[in-house]
């Protein structure tokens, strides 16, 4: 969206017509128009039409008591702002039951970055005064101060200072690996001299739930930024003098009588998805006026809980892939094995869950721990990683010592940790790993979290989870860049991949943070990623499934590509059912969106839902078998897992496509008026229409992966493709 048009919006939001009381402008119709943003962003209004319905009511009443935090007046009844919206400029239609707002508005609404501006904007200019008024003034921190910070670690810190001026609570999203901790001592910094500046101590709160947790907190607190502090932790002596805290959660949580007249000022919460548990909740009803900062690489619980009323919002930052593009992660090649296998079968069978509703190890165990598929493991190994040094993700005590056992059997220089092992053994297994002395570290879950060695040259998984957060902790361990580190190795003997995709893919961390379901998984066999096909091998007996790589980011496309008018598919009605849509009325910017609906939406549903070798809508003249997917798209649970918007273009496209195909068979329809450009050539039957170069090269790698000769015409016209 242009920026003048973001900007022309701001302005008619930033000049609502209001009344004022105390000083004060009402805030409804900010809260109305802020709700209406966060429910477009989000998938949950899927047009410019917006209901007053319970739905709106109710998220504008948890926005209400989010941002009206002191005594007022007003009242918070969303039946006020909607009545008179529609003096609003952008309000095309208005009445009790529902408004209308200008459809660039809606576009803009729908854009993470935009939606942002202008959620900022009338937080800013109606709700801030509405807020509890800290003692800190987040608006004196210069968030570039620090010049040991990178870029991105700068702007996290500009977007988290701002929503403290907002809010109270902010969840802050940054990939494994990318600097975390650093980021946020460096906030811990900045208020710090803060409170020097003006004579007062600024007290922080630092959580945390694992020893390897503090003690990153405390090395990059004492060591890099100079910074006095005591820790609250088992077997430590408390000292309450210090204004800077780093806690043990499990520890405070025993000692917090002791703890609450401290009133902290600011809390910073580690690794902070796990702040749905008691005693995170227990601990900040303790500290009420406490600003509230959590990171986590994974805003994501397996049991889908929103993180409210924890976090009032969430800031997200660069996707992996970009990071991994502009070289602050590194690259990786990913190996996999085949989701149709005998073990991927068998541990999609599991009907045993723990209380978090992950497998049950015992269960896990009960398939993984045998002796072929632990050889299998170490073949894998010695297959794709041979000689570099890594991390093992095992499931209990036994499968981690009966692992680790292989390998040390095969002379290489392996050990295993649980939690168990004593926290100095752990140093120093750690310690020699650094430092060569070990190549192989066997673990039950113990370096998903707070692990740092960023010369791991290799992950391997062999713990099933479905837990997409444990996942994307596992294998970003590994993706942290290292002198003479060219690329990570991850090998997925459990077929996560098979779950999740990739480590890099796009995530849907808004989705995940409002507790919204979240699909990953794609059809099994051929399955496209980040632009490219990708097959599995022939499948093997039990224990002896081979891993295949399936991707490497050298060749990753951080964007989509776009669907564009010039990627018409061969043989494809697309020239025609344009024509239709122009003489039925249809403006070149709606059709690209019903063009992109069916190619990017509806065929990618059909080809993971109902049919895997389905090729395109656009080449389908069985009207009855489309109002079928039709009639599907409407009334079953598949749809469930898409955001309104998404549903909406697709039934919309669909029945489109529908009444094209019937007027083609009508009487009505006269090929003679199609203009040249748009009608559909007809070929001889003995003429084949030339392929693209993908296409070609499909055909070959399909051959292959079935060990099939290549025909020598094949081969040519893939040269003559190449050539040109």
């Amino acid at each position: 969206m242009e920026d003048n048009t973001v900007k022309h919006y701001i302005e008619l939001l930033t000049h609502l017509h209001t009344i004022s009381s105390g000083g004060l402008k009402a805030p409804h119709k900010a809260i109305l128009m802020l709700t209406v943003t966060e429910m477009i962003r989000d998938g949950l209004i899927g047009s410019p039409v917006v209901p007053n319905n319970d739905l709106l009511k109710r998220y504008f009443v948890k926005n209400w008591h989010k941002y009206i935090q002191i005594q007022t007046s007003f009242i918070g009844d969303v039946n006020m702002p909607v009545n008179h919206i529609g003096s609003e400029k952008f309000v095309v239609s208005n009445n009790f039951s529902q408004f209308e707002i200008d459809r660039d508005l809606f576009f803009l609404m729908q854009d993470q970055e935009d939606s942002a501006a202008l959620i900022a904007a009338l937080v800013a200019t109606y709700l801030s005064p509405f807020g509890y008024q800290h003692r800190i003034n987040f608006n004196d921190l210069n968030p570039y101060r620090d010049r040991t910070l990178r870029d991105y670690q700068s702007e996290g810190k500009a977007k988290i200072y701002q929503m403290w001026t907002q809010m109270r609570s902010i969840m802050f999203q940054m990939p494994t690996g990318t600097g975390k901790t650093k980021l946020f001592v460096s906030i811990a910094r900045d208020l710090f001299d803060w409170g020097a500046q003006r004579k007062t101590a600024v007290k922080i709160l630092f959580l945390a739930h694992r020893i390897e947790l503090l003690d990153q907190i405390d090395e990059t607190l004492g060591i890099k930024y100079n910074l006095a502090h005591a820790m609250i932790a088992a077997n430590n002596r408390e000292q309450k003098n210090y204004p800077l805290q780093i806690a043990s959660v499990q520890t405070l949580i025993r000692r917090l009588d002791r703890w609450t007249d401290k009133d902290f000022d600011v809390i910073i919460i580690d690794e902070a998805h796990h702040v749905k548990a008691d005693s995170y909740k227990k601990i900040l009803r303790s500290f009420p006026r406490a600003k509230v900062l959590g990171v986590t690489a994974t805003p994501y619980r397996m049991s889908h809980e929103s993180f409210r009323p924890e976090f009032d919002e969430l800031i997200t930052s660069y996707p992996v892939a970009k990071f991994i593009k502009d070289k602050w992660l590194c690259d990786y090649e990913y190996y996999s094995i085949r989701p149709e296998s005998r073990i991927q079968m068998d541990i999609n069978s599991i009907s045993r869950f723990a209380l978090d509703g992950d497998y049950l190890d015992e269960a896990a165990a009960d398939i993984m721990d045998k002796d072929e598929i632990r050889a299998g493991i170490v073949t894998t190994y010695e297959r794709y990683a041979k000689g570099k040094k890594g991390i093992i993700y095992t499931i209990t005590k036994a499968h981690n010592a009966h692992v680790c056992s292989q390998f040390i059997a095969k002379g290489y220089k392996a050990v295993a940790i649980d939690d168990k092992t004593p926290a100095d053994t752990r140093k120093k297994y750690v310690e020699d790993f650094r430092h060569g002395k070990i190549d192989i570290i066997c673990n039950v879950n113990i370096f998903s979290e707070g692990f740092d060695c960023p010369d791991l040259e290799f992950i391997q998984l062999t713990r099933p989870t479905k837990s997409l957060s444990m996942y994307l902790q596992q294998v970003g361990r590994g993706l942290r860049p290292a002198a003479g580190k060219d690329k990570l190795i991850i090998l997925d003997n459990v077929g996560l991949y098979n779950r999740f995709g990739f480590p890099s893919a796009k995530r849907q961390w808004r989705r995940h943070f409002e507790g919204l379901p979240v699909d990953y998984t794609d059809p099994y066999g051929c399955r496209s990623a980040d632009g490219r096909e990708v097959s599995y091998m022939d499948d093997y007996e039990e224990g002896d499934e081979e891993v295949e790589m399936l991707h490497t980011t050298t060749e990753e496309v951080v964007e989509d590509t776009p669907v564009t008018e010039d990627t018409v598919t061969q043989n494809s009605n697309e020239p025609e059912f344009r024509f239709y849509l122009r003489k039925v009325g249809k403006e070149d910017a709606e059709i690209r969106r019903i063009i992109r609906g069916i190619k990017a939406d509806i065929d990618t549903v059909i080809r993971g839902k109902y049919d895997s070798k389905h090729d395109s809508i656009l080449k389908m003249d069985n009207i009855g078998a489309l109002e079928l997917y039709l009639s599907d798209f409407q009334i079953t649970p598949v749809m469930a897992e898409l955001n309104t918007a998404k549903k909406s273009i697709m039934t919309y496209a669909l029945e489109l496509y529908i009444n094209y195909l019937k007027w083609r068979d009508s009487d009505d329809f006269n090929s003679d008026e199609i203009p040249e450009e748009d009608a559909v050539i007809e070929k001889p039957e003995d003429e084949h229409p030339q392929r693209t170069l993908s296409e070609v090269e499909l055909e070959i790698s399909i051959l292959k992966k079935w060990n099939k000769d290549i025909p020598e015409e094949l081969y040519q016209e893939y040269k003559n493709l190449l050539n040109s």
